[in-house]
């Protein structure tokens, strides 16, 4: 009987875990992807920000010694991760929880 009791209390912490940690934090952080992909979505298609074919012609106006030289820095790897970086620090930033605190 104490055996049963002991593995009933450890499911019972474990669904418990499950539902009050994980799913809740699942459809927090979905949430907020779903938010942020469609207001870039959103943003793109009323022209707020730039869509392919404006940064295709603004890239292709680029002198041949600029683009030397941001190949040497490897800028269509870099730029991409940073700009990433800097999105993923301004949504965390917004988040009461895990924000700057003050």
């Amino acid at each position: 009987m104490i055996f049963f009791t002991a593995v009933l209390s450890a499911i019972n912490i474990a669904l418990g875990f499950i539902f009050k940690s994980i799913i809740v934090k699942f459809v927090f952080y979905f949430a907020l992807f779903f938010i942020a992909t469609e207001s870039i979505d959103y943003l793109t298609n009323a022209n707020i920000l730039p869509n392919g074919n404006s940064l295709s012609s603004v890239l292709s106006s680029l002198s041949p010694t600029i683009w030397w030289g941001l190949d040497l820095v490897a800028f269509d790897v870099v730029f991409p991760m940073i700009l990433g970086a800097y999105v993923t620090r301004m949504i965390l930033t917004m988040i009461p929880v895990i924000g700057p605190k003050g």
